[in-house]
């Protein structure tokens, strides 16, 4: 059996920038979570782990993520710096939360 796998993306909006570093990956994603991994509302929502593999931090603020290949800027990530060799996870919940403080939230 065959499993479709949704469509992700991650890019910046600055196209036309040669990069003098790396950019952030997708490394991960959890589809249909039911106990992997618990958000801070004790729901477990699917998510997706980008990482900086980079030896210079990232700022994350203005990079989209998306699942809808018609609409690559659906949800844009707040200003959150992703430190060298450091991960994130953005849960997949639909709750829209962009605290860089706390846990980040997609809006899908």
């Amino acid at each position: 059996m065959r499993i479709p796998i949704p469509f992700l993306s991650l890019f910046s909006a600055c196209g036309g920038i040669t990069a003098i570093h790396a950019s952030p990956l997708i490394t991960e994603f959890m589809a249909i979570n039911d106990s992997s991994l618990e958000d801070e509302d004790g729901e477990f929502s699917d998510w997706i782990e980008i990482h900086n593999p980079d030896e210079l931090a990232i700022n994350l603020g203005g990079w989209h993520l998306t699942d809808d290949s018609s609409d690559l800027t659906k949800w844009t990530f707040p200003a959150v710096t992703l430190q060298p060799g450091g991960f994130l996870v953005v849960f997949a919940s639909d709750k829209d939360r962009e605290n860089p403080a706390g846990e980040v939230h997609s809006n899908f």
